[in-house]
C-alpha cells in the first residue's frame, strides 16, 4: 500500500487546529437546530448519498433526471409548505445518482490482447523506474470511443507530457475490484470515474501526436529539476526525500520503511500535500502579507490590510497546489480556503458548515465519483470533527476557560496558552476518533498515539510546509534564492523525522482492527453526532460499536480444520487454522512489484482478528512464495518458522530469518510431525537427504494436515519426480502443486489422493498461462470439485466430520458430505482457458 493510498491516510487533515481556525473560528457548542437552520447542509448531504449509489437511476437515467428537476422546482415554488424540504432532499439524491451514473459510463475497452489506443494524457508521473499516467481515450483501433484507462511504461522512448495527445499500443486488464476478504477496494473511486482498466504500454509504441502544453511542460520540468537540485544539496537522503515530497509532490524516493513509520505514528498525512499544508500555508501567507501592507501608511489609512492580503495570498496558494501536482486533498483544501479568503476580502462572515457544504457541493457536481474517494471522506470527516466534536471534547476536560476579567495580565496570558493547548488536544482527539471507521476499513489498524504525536508535530510540520513552499517558489525564480529556505526546511525535516521515529517506536502504539461493516459505521457516526450535539449517553453507542467490531472475529466459529487460499497472484499464500491455532504457508510475492503480504495477507489476518501466528512455513525459497512472508513476519509475531530441510541459504532465506525475529526456526524433513490446535501436521517431503531431488521446486516442504477425519495436502511447487517419493495418502482437499503446471499433478497423485476438492492458486491472466487446461480436467475427471483463486478470488474451506463447506470471495459456495464419484462431472471450459496449456 504505497503512495496512492497513504496520501489518503487518515489522521490526515487531522490535527488541524489551523483547519478549525479557517473553517469556523473559535470553538462553540452545536445543537440540532444549528444544523437545521443552515440551508445547504442537508441538500448537499442528499447529493452525496445519491452520488454514492449511481445504481439508483440506472433503469432510466433521463427519466430520473427529469423527476429530480421537477421535485426541485416544486420544492422552491412551495418552499414554506409541508413536504417541500422532503421533495428537495429526494431531488438531491436523484440528482447525485444521475451525475454519478453519467461519470462511470464509458466505452468498454478490450482486455487480454494488445490494442491500439489514441487519446490525451490527463496526468503523467515519472520516476526512476519509468512512468505512469491516465489516458483519456478517443479512439480504440481507429474506432471512436469515450473511455479512460491507467497506463504504465518503462525503458527508453518518448517522454510524454500531461495534456499531450498520443498514440500507443497497450495490453489492458480489467479492474474487478478486491479479490479477498479484508482487502480494501483502492480502485473503487477510479471505477466510479470510468477507470475500469489498466495496462502496460508495449515498448516503443508510444508516439506523440501533439506538442506538449508549454505551461504543463514548464511545471513538470521545474519539479524534476527541483528534485535533483535538492538531492544534490542535502547530505541526508531522508531529509531530501521529505522536502521533495512536500515542496514538489515527489514521493518516489521515500522508501517503504519510512512510509510505514509515518503510518504507525499517525503522521502519514504529512507525506502528501494535504489540507493541513494548504491551510497552514494560506493563513501564514495572508498574515505575512498583511503585516507587510501595514508598513505602508497609505494602505493603513484607506482599508483593512487583511482584505488585500487575502486576495494576494489566493494565487500564491493555487500556484503551490499546481506545482505539487494538483493532489486531490490539496485541491479540495484550496477550494475551501478560497471561500474563506474571499469572504475575508469582502468582509463577509464565513459560516463553517455552510462553507463546508458549498465546497462539498461544488466537488460533487464537478466530479460525483469523488464521494468514493477515501481522501475526500477523510478530509470532510476531519473538518466536521473539528467543527462539531472538538468543542464537546474540550468541555469534558474539567478545566475552566480563561477569565477575561482577571486583573493579572501574566496569569491571564498563561490561561490563554493553556486554553490553546487544550483546544489543540481536543481537535486532534476529535479527528482521530471520527476517523476510526474509515481508517480501520482502509488500513486495518488504529493509531493509539497519533493524536498525541500530531499535537507535538503540528508546529514542526507547519514550519516545514512553509519552508518547503518558499523553497519551491524561490527555486522557480532562481536556485540561488532557494538555498536559505532549503536549509530551514532541512532542519525542520530532520526534526520531524525524529518525531516520526519516536512515535513509530512506541510499544502498542497501533491496534490492529477488522474493517467496519456499514451498519457499524452508521452506528458509530450516529453516536459521535449525538455526542457533538449534546445528546446524553450517545458516547455509549460509540464505545459499544467499537467493542463489537473488535471482538466479533474472536467470537466467531473455530472449526477443527479450516483452509483459506489467498489470491496473491502467481504464488501461494495458505492459512491453515484449527481451533484458534494458525499456520501460514507461504505469502506470495512479486520482485519489484506490489507486495501481496501487505495488500492481501495482512488485511485478511487483521480481518480475522489474528494477532499472532503459531507457525509460519516456507515451502521453498522462490520469490512468489517467500517475499510476502517478510512483511507478514515484521507485522505479526510467530512462534515458529518452518523451513524445508537441506534448503540452501541465500539472500531470501537470510531476510526471512531476520524478519522472523525471536521465532523458533525448525528445519523439517519427511517423517516429522507437529501439532496445530486439534490438527496433526505430517511432513511428507523433503527427505533429510534430498540429493535425489534436483530442483528447488522438488525439494518443497510438503505438509499433510489432518483433523476430525478430514485432511489437507499442501505440496508447494513439487513436481512429478517428487510426487513419486511421497507415501500414498488420501486427502479431502489438495492444493494442486506448482499452480497446475504440466510438470506436476501426475495421474498417480490425482488418483491416490482421492480428493474431494482441488485448489488451484494462480494469478489472473498470468504470463505462464497456468493452470494448464489438461491438468484442470484431470482433477475434474477424478471427481474433485475445482476451485481457482484466479477465477474465484479468495477461497475458504471448513472441514469437520460432516464434510466440507466452502465459499469464495466471488460469491460461490457449496457443501460436500461425501466424495464425488470419478467421472461424474463433465468437463468445464472456463473463459481464459488456453487449450495449448503453458
Amino acid at each position: 500500500m504505497r503512495a496512492g493510498v497513504l496520501q489518503s491516510d487518515p489522521r490526515a487533515a487531522a490535527v488541524t487546529v489551523v483547519g478549525a481556525a479557517w473553517v469556523g473560528g473559535p470553538m462553540r457548542d452545536w445543537s440540532w437546530n444549528d444544523l437545521g437552520i443552515r440551508p445547504l447542509v442537508f441538500p448537499v448531504l442528499a447529493l452525496a448519498i445519491g452520488s454514492a449509489v449511481p445504481v439508483l437511476v440506472r433503469p432510466a437515467p433521463v427519466g430520473f433526471a427529469c423527476l429530480a428537476t421537477l421535485l426541485a422546482t416544486v420544492a422552491f415554488m412551495a418552499w414554506r409548505r409541508p413536504g417541500a424540504h422532503l421533495a428537495l432532499l429526494v431531488s438531491g439524491v436523484l440528482a447525485g445518482s444521475f451525475l454519478a451514473s453519467r461519470a462511470e459510463r464509458a466505452t468498454p475497452l478490450p482486455t487480454g490482447t494488445p490494442v491500439r489506443l489514441e487519446g490525451r494524457l490527463a496526468s503523467v508521473d515519472i520516476d526512476a523506474r519509468g512512468g505512469r499516467g491516465v489516458l483519456e481515450v478517443s479512439r480504440v483501433d481507429g474506432v471512436p470511443a469515450r473511455a479512460r484507462t491507467r497506463l504504465w511504461w518503462s525503458g527508453p522512448g518518448a517522454r510524454p507530457w500531461a495534456g499531450q495527445r498520443v498514440q500507443l499500443r497497450a495490453e489492458l486488464r480489467a479492474d474487478l475490484g478486491p479479490d479477498s476478504w479484508g482487502q480494501y477496494d483502492v480502485g473503487r473511486a477510479a471505477r466510479a470515474r470510468g477507470l475500469s482498466t489498466s495496462g502496460r504500454v508495449l515498448s516503443g509504441s508510444l508516439v506523440p501526436l501533439s506538442a506538449p502544453e508549454p505551461w504543463r511542460r514548464w511545471v513538470a520540468e521545474r519539479r524534476e529539476r527541483f528534485g535533483r537540485w535538492t538531492r544534490d544539496r542535502l547530505p541526508r537522503a531522508d531529509d531530501a526525500a521529505l522536502v521533495c515530497a512536500l515542496a514538489a509532490g515527489l514521493r518516489s524516493e521515500l522508501g517503504a520503511e519510512w512510509e510505514d513509520r509515518f503510518a504507525r505514528s499517525g503522521l502519514a498525512h504529512v507525506l502528501s500535500v494535504s489540507g493541513l499544508h494548504v491551510a497552514a500555508l494560506g493563513l501564514v501567507l495572508a498574515a505575512v502579507i498583511a503585516v507587510l501592507l501595514r508598513m505602508v501608511p497609505a494602505v493603513v489609512r484607506r482599508l483593512d490590510a487583511r482584505r488585500p492580503a487575502a486576495l494576494v495570498a489566493l494565487p500564491l496558494v493555487w500556484g503551490y497546489v499546481v506545482f505539487t501536482g494538483n493532489q486531490p486533498p490539496a485541491v479540495r483544501s484550496a477550494l475551501m480556503l478560497s471561500l474563506v479568503l474571499l469572504g475575508r476580502a469582502l468582509q463577509r462572515h464565513t459560516d463553517a458548515l455552510n462553507t463546508l457544504a458549498v465546497a462539498a457541493g461544488v466537488l460533487l457536481v464537478v466530479e460525483p465519483a469523488s464521494v468514493q474517494d477515501l481522501s475526500l471522506q477523510l478530509s470532510f470527516t476531519a473538518v466536521l470533527a473539528l467543527v462539531l466534536l472538538a468543542p464537546r471534547l474540550r468541555a469534558l476536560v474539567p478545566v475552566p476557560s480563561p477569565d477575561p476579567l482577571r486583573p493579572e495580565r501574566w496569569r491571564r496570558g498563561l490561561e490563554q496558552v493553556r486554553e490553546v493547548l487544550l483546544g489543540v488536544c481536543a481537535a486532534s482527539a476529535a479527528v482521530t476518533l471520527a476517523s476510526i471507521p474509515l481508517v480501520a476499513s482502509a488500513f486495518h489498524r488504529i493509531s493509539l498515539v497519533g493524536w498525541v504525536v500530531n499535537v507535538i508535530a503540528l508546529p514542526v510540520a507547519s514550519v516545514l510546509t512553509l519552508a518547503c513552499a518558499v523553497t519551491a517558489g524561490a527555486f522557480c525564480l532562481s536556485p540561488a534564492l532557494a538555498s536559505l529556505p532549503l536549509a530551514v526546511a532541512s532542519l525542520a525535516a530532520r526534526a520531524l523525522l525524529a518525531l516520526v521515529s519516536a512515535g513509530a517506536a512506541v510499544p502498542l502504539g497501533t491496534l490492529s482492527s477488522p474493517a467496519f461493516p456499514w451498519p457499524a459505521t452508521l452506528a458509530f457516526a450516529l453516536g459521535l453526532l449525538g455526542m457533538a450535539l449534546g445528546v446524553r449517553r450517545s458516547g455509549w453507542l460509540v464505545v459499544a460499536t467499537l467493542a463489537v467490531v473488535l471482538v466479533r472475529p474472536v467470537l466467531g466459529p473455530h472449526p477443527p480444520l479450516e483452509l483459506t487460499a489467498l489470491p496473491v497472484g502467481h504464488g501461494d499464500a495458505l492459512l491453515v487454522s484449527s481451533r484458534g491455532a494458525h499456520l501460514l504457508v507461504d505469502g506470495g510475492g512479486v520482485p519489484d512489484g506490489v507486495d501481496p503480504g501487505a495488500r492481501i495477507v495482512l488485511p485478511y489476518l487483521r480481518e480475522r482478528g489474528i494477532r499472532r501466528l503459531d507457525a509460519v512455513a516456507l515451502s521453498h525459497p522462490h520469490p512468489d512464495h517467500a517475499l510476502g512472508l517478510l512483511t507478514v513476519l515484521r507485522e505479526v509475531p510467530a512462534d515458529r518458522l518452518w523451513l524445508p530441510a537441506g534448503i540452501e541459504r541465500g539472500p531470501l532465506v537470510d531476510a526471512l530469518l531476520a524478519a522472523a525475529g525471536e521465532a523458533r526456526v525448525e528445519w523439517l524433513a519427511a517423517g516429522e510431525r507437529r501439532a496445530l490446535g486439534e490438527a496433526t501436521v505430517r511432513v511428507l517431503s523433503p527427505p533429510r537427504d534430498g540429493a535425489a531431488l534436483w530442483t528447488v521446486n522438488d525439494r518443497s516442504l510438503v505438509l499433510h494436515v489432518s483433523a476430525a477425519g478430514r485432511s489437507v495436502l499442501l505440496p508447494g511447487d513439487a513436481g512429478a519426480a517428487a510426487e513419486e517419493a511421497w507415501p500414498v495418502v488420501t486427502s479431502t482437499v489438495v492444493k494442486v502443486p506448482h499452480h497446475g503446471s504440466r510438470t506436476s499433478s501426475s495421474p498417480q497423485l490425482v488418483t491416490s489422493s482421492e480428493a474431494w476438492l482441488a485448489l488451484f492458486s494462480d494469478g489472473r491472466g498470468n504470463r505462464f498461462r497456468l493452470p494448464a487446461p489438461d491438468v484442470v480436467e484431470r482433477w475434474r475427471a477424478s471427481g474433485a470439485e475445482v476451485l481457482r483463486t484466479d477465477v474465484d478470488g479468495a477461497i475458504r474451506l471448513s472441514l469437520d466430520e460432516a464434510g466440507v463447506r466452502w465459499e469464495t470471495f466471488r460469491g460461490r459456495a457449496g457443501r460436500l458430505a461425501i466424495r464425488p464419484l470419478a467421472g461424474a462431472r463433465p468437463p468445464v471450459h472456463r473463459p481464459g482457458d488456453d487449450p495449448r496449456g503453458p
